[in-house]
């Protein structure tokens, strides 16, 4: 994921996006695309093997389609990707096999960092997880204050509204003419 949002930004893209194309992807190759029509027939038709792609990791399923759909016309593509990734998908992965050269490199230079983000990743979902339970806990403390503060915070307010202050506005008015 890390990866793929380096090569989504490197090619212009939006990182947000990542989680939905591959999602639409990863039901295109179930047999299934969002609209409910197989995908078998369009795998089959850029000469891939649907149930061979599903051992690739994502990044290599893009490069592959990409690949494949790189002898098409743009119509051509364009239709195919939205089959495989939906309407939303299919713009972003033209945007990605247009631009394969630039996502790739961006998905190798990111590679190391990945590898360390994933050889992390638990450690940092504790940590996350950990710095939530503390916000809350911060939520209560600060709740339990202006629970214990709010009647005497109420009685300054009620006794600020009694003051007519209007007298002293006409005073301040009157400096200033």
């Amino acid at each position: 994921l890390f990866q793929l949002q380096k090569g989504f930004r490197a090619v212009g893209l939006d990182a947000e996006g990542v989680g939905g194309m591959i999602f639409h992807l990863q039901k295109s190759l179930s047999g299934m695309s969002e609209m409910g029509e197989s995908t078998i027939g369009v795998f089959a038709a850029l000469g891939l093997n649907m149930y061979a792609l599903r051992q690739s990791d994502a990044p290599a399923q893009l490069q592959t389609i990409s690949a494949a759909m790189s002898h098409l016309s743009r119509a051509q593509a364009a239709g195919f990707a939205e089959k495989l990734f939906g309407r939303e998908g299919a713009a972003n992965f033209i945007q990605i096999a247009n631009s394969m050269p630039e996502f790739s490199a961006a998905m190798k230079r990111s590679a190391e960092q990945g590898a360390l983000m994933e050889r992390n990743a638990e450690a940092f979902r504790k940590i996350e997880m950990s710095i939530n339970q503390i916000k809350s806990k911060g939520q209560s403390l600060f709740a339990g204050i202006a629970e214990g503060a709010a009647p005497a915070i109420q009685t300054l307010l009620d006794m600020l509204n009694k003051i007519d202050l209007s007298g002293l506005g006409r005073q301040i008015g009157n400096i200033f003419s």
